[in-house]
């Protein structure tokens, strides 16, 4: 499923991405006065949108799908685990020397 989710997304974004290289030729051919160029390019401006518009509904819907499976795998904690709020935190190892105290003298 998550294979899909990226062949989907790889599409869509190379397909964006030659939509702006697209768009970028309308504007030329619109600066030389070129308007075959200028049709040619909006008729592939077109069928981009309906593939983009395609691709964003597919990865939408494999995005929903993938959301709903990963909702389904539950997230409990180990049961010693103490539950509320930091000031219930219970150390259980330190490893280390004891951190140095601020001093304004250091450097750092």
């Amino acid at each position: 499923m998550y294979t899909e989710y990226k062949r989907l997304l790889n599409d869509l974004n190379a397909k964006r991405n030659a939509r702006s290289v697209v768009g970028e030729d309308i504007r030329r051919a619109s600066d030389r006065k070129d308007a075959e160029a200028k049709q040619a390019a909006l008729a592939e401006a077109t069928l981009l949108k309906t593939e983009v518009n395609q691709l964003e509904a597919n990865v939408g819907a494999v995005e929903a799908e993938l959301l709903a499976l990963a909702l389904a795998i539950p997230n409990d904690t180990h049961p010693e685990s103490p539950l509320g709020p930091e000031s219930c935190a219970v150390t259980l190892d330190t490893c280390g020397p004891p951190p140095m105290p601020a001093d304004p003298q250091r450097d750092h």
